[in-house]
């Protein structure tokens, strides 16, 4: 018997099948995408105004920063694999509570859900860049129910 933080999984393969596997499952494990794809570094974010954040082009406090994601876990509506939503007035959104840090001061999420014109499972944070950063790199960390997105991510603030 197992309880319901685990998982018990089989491949079945051209008729053979492998031994039972026991992984771990959790509500969500979310993971914000890098400009770089390694994970950490400059986050793959956007400004207000649609331009990439970056050192070039960084944040103004009280503007909003748009950051893409996986892993927060169940959405309302469900999920589709493979779907690409097109209706702003049906988008996805995570059923577990979902907050921000930038720089370590709490940063106000204006939307989490399902991005536009993109599969489902990739998902947008709209945030409010809080006053009284320092200018350059700011640590971002987003908050899906209980776990925190990975470390090591950062947007450009001015």
């Amino acid at each position: 018997m197992q309880d319901s933080s685990t998982a018990s999984v089989q491949v079945q393969y051209a008729g053979q099948t492998s031994a039972p596997v026991v992984l771990p499952v959790t509500a969500a494990v979310p993971g914000v995408f890098t400009a770089n794809s390694s994970g950490a570094g400059q986050a793959a974010a956007l400004n207000q105004d649609y331009s990439y954040n970056n050192a070039a082009t960084p944040a103004a406090a009280g503007s909003a920063v748009i950051l893409y994601m996986t892993g927060l876990g169940q959405t309302t509506p469900g999920g589709v694999d493979g779907f690409v939503n097109l209706d702003p007035n049906s988008l996805a959104r995570p059923v577990l509570s979902v907050t921000a840090e930038i720089g370590g001061l709490p940063a106000t999420v204006l939307y989490a859900g399902n991005a536009m014109d993109i599969v489902s499972g990739v998902t947008q944070v709209n945030l409010m860049v809080p006053q009284g950063l320092a200018a350059g790199s700011q640590p971002v960390t987003i908050k899906v129910g209980q776990q925190n997105s990975q470390t090591g991510v950062t947007v450009a603030v001015r």
